[in-house]
């Protein structure tokens, strides 16, 4: 019970004492009296509750209202070049998201589905704006992701000591269209590997990594490829990798604050290949 309606309740309390007589101080009054305030007293705590729901009402009108215009801002922010307004729109989600634990499972949903459109978005800012609502989910978002695993390329480097590794969506013309790599690591000869990051939660499925095995194979310089994931591959990916692509793809699963052992003993694997 909320205070409103607990001081309604201590007024109606209030009201019976008044009107019920103490024991040995003179009659009663009249019952008609007495029904009328308590009638009274009870449609007020009606009115009071009626407005209290229309009011929720029109908040979580309000609430879905805005976060229809947001969806089409989101929906934008994967081809539009406004990055002002995709910011807007992502950290307007970010306010629709502010109370988190106290929307409702269906709100929940419809703020990471659209975290997850704004995620695909290439402008950094819109990236940096989104992370508050994956944090809020318990997740890292791709931005966050991406840079963690930038660190920990940097550092596997210096230990290693082969190579130079470039960030920035590198695009490597493939059949079919094109395919940006989240890093390269540029080699001698004109040799190099594409690096893909992805801060899955579940495992990934040989369809949902398809192009980026199409790069490793596309020539264009590009020797091995090293996928980075949070969530690792199914057991059906990992075996068509080793079959398809033995020695020149390797996998590591790898969370935000896990050391480098892994990685850099993918790094040594791969440092044998040279070409297809």
């Amino acid at each position: 019970m909320n205070q409103h309606s607990l001081q309604l309740w201590e007024l109606l309390l209030t009201t019976l004492k008044l009107f019920l007589p103490l024991k040995g101080f003179g009659p009663a009054p009249p019952a008609a009296g007495i029904f009328a305030v308590l009638a009274a007293v009870i449609a007020l705590i009606g009115a009071s509750f009626s407005h209290r729901e229309t009011a929720r009402k029109n908040t979580a009108d309000e609430w879905w209202d805005t976060l229809k215009w947001v969806y089409t801002e989101a929906k934008e922010s994967t081809t539009d070049k406004n990055t002002f307004k995709a910011v807007a729109a992502a950290r307007i989600l970010q306010s629709l998201n502010q109370d988190h634990k106290k929307l409702t499972s269906l709100q929940k949903g419809a703020v990471e589905s659209i975290s997850d459109m704004f995620a695909e978005a290439q402008q950094p800012e819109v990236q940096e704006a989104i992370s508050p609502v994956y944090e809020s989910f318990g997740k890292v978002s791709p931005f966050d992701y991406e840079q963690a695993v930038a660190l920990a390329l940097a550092s596997a480097r210096l230990i290693v000591k082969t190579g130079q590794v470039e960030a920035g969506q590198q695009h490597i013309p493939v059949e079919g269209g094109g395919f940006f790599a989240d890093f390269v690591w540029n080699l001698p000869e004109k040799q190099k590997w594409i690096i893909e990051a992805k801060n899955n939660t579940r495992p990934l499925t040989l369809k949902s990594i398809q192009s980026f095995l199409t790069a490793v194979q596309s020539g264009q310089g590009v020797t091995a490829g090293l996928l980075v994931c949070q969530g690792g591959v199914t057991p059906g990916t990992q075996r068509a990798i080793e079959t398809n692509y033995p020695g020149n793809v390797a996998i590591v699963q790898w969370k935000v604050g896990d050391g480098l052992h892994d990685l850099i003993g993918a790094i040594r694997k791969l440092s044998s290949v040279k070409t297809h």
